[in-house]
């Protein structure tokens, strides 16, 4: 989606649209408020900002030539169609821009960044997304993880060019390191970052990205084997009504969370646990609520076979 900052023409005004008004000098605050990006959205609300206070007197009334002056239209984003016209932008196309937005910052960021720290950077962005799903901003959650995954393949980059710049000699031991780096990055960064999508994206209804978000996850090679993964495609399948499929998924997870209680490992990053206490105990809630999703996507299925049998009876009439 192609969007553009367009002057809005207020009722009665000239076609003629006025020049930007320049942004003013930095005053030393936070961009967007203290945010962790400065969107498109932020871009606008400070230009418009900016050209009510240059409109304005003293006082914050509008200025006025004679007897009385048009409004200030301000600016908008607008959405560029295929045939070069223009349309207001909606919710979503916002969203998109803005997420655009921080992506390129995230990219700016990350550039002059060492491995080390693009990974710290990437671990205090998962921290800061899930504070935000702490307090139900899932949507501003979603943005915040997906610069996550930019930072991954940033770190990728740098694990690959690492291994580029050692001497014929080390080949093995950097192939080696390498590899050790890029579980750790799957380890901390990707698969956590993709099973926080998808709980996210379940919480907004966003059921086929949810479902996505899982699939990327199941096919890392951390992730086979993890029964979050399964069950919040279960999840998400069964509120579709692929009941087959969210069977499936819900039984494996269940498998799997059975046989980490027996082996003493947490499946969802591979590791043996530490705290027997805790995490046995994280576990068991982990298997009472896949056994509720089973119990109820139970239900489901004889609702939905009840229906189709009135469905067959009704055809027959």
């Amino acid at each position: 989606r192609q969007c553009i900052c367009k002057r809005k023409m207020a009722e009665g005004a000239s076609n003629d649209p006025s020049p930007p008004v320049a942004l003013a000098a930095d005053d030393g605050t936070e961009s967007g408020g203290g945010k962790i990006f400065f969107t498109t959205s932020d871009l606008i609300a400070r230009i418009n900002q900016s050209v009510a206070e240059v409109s304005s007197d003293g006082d914050g009334n509008q200025a006025t030539t004679g007897a009385a002056a048009a409004p200030t239209g301000g600016f908008e984003l607008r959405r560029q169609m295929p045939d070069g016209s223009t349309r207001r932008a909606d919710e979503a196309d916002t969203a998109v821009a803005d997420l655009q937005s921080k992506i390129k910052q995230t990219a700016a960021v990350l550039s002059a960044l060492s491995a080390e720290e693009k990974m710290e950077w990437a671990q205090q962005q998962r921290a800061e997304g899930n504070k935000l799903f702490a307090r139900g901003e899932h949507a501003e959650a979603m943005d915040v993880y997906i610069t996550c995954l930019v930072a991954m393949d940033k770190l990728r980059g740098s694990a690959d060019a690492g291994g580029d710049e050692q001497a014929k000699d080390k080949e093995d031991s950097s192939a080696t390191a390498s590899a050790v780096f890029s579980e750790s990055i799957q380890r901390e960064i990707q698969l956590p970052v993709l099973l926080n999508l998808a709980l996210c994206a379940l919480k907004l209804g966003m059921l086929r990205k949810a479902e996505s978000f899982c699939n990327f996850a199941l096919q890392t090679s951390l992730g086979a084997d993890c029964p979050k993964a399964h069950f919040r495609r279960g999840r998400a399948r069964m509120l579709m009504g692929s009941y087959d499929d969210a069977r499936v998924d819900l039984q494996r997870a269940l498998g799997l969370l059975q046989n980490a209680n027996a082996d003493g490992v947490d499946k969802d990053n591979g590791s043996k646990t530490n705290d027997d206490s805790s995490a046995g105990a994280a576990q068991e809630a982990e298997l009472k609520a896949v056994k509720k999703e089973l119990q109820k996507l139970e239900r489901l299925e004889i609702i939905a076979r009840k229906h189709e049998k009135d469905q067959r009876k009704a055809m027959k009439r």
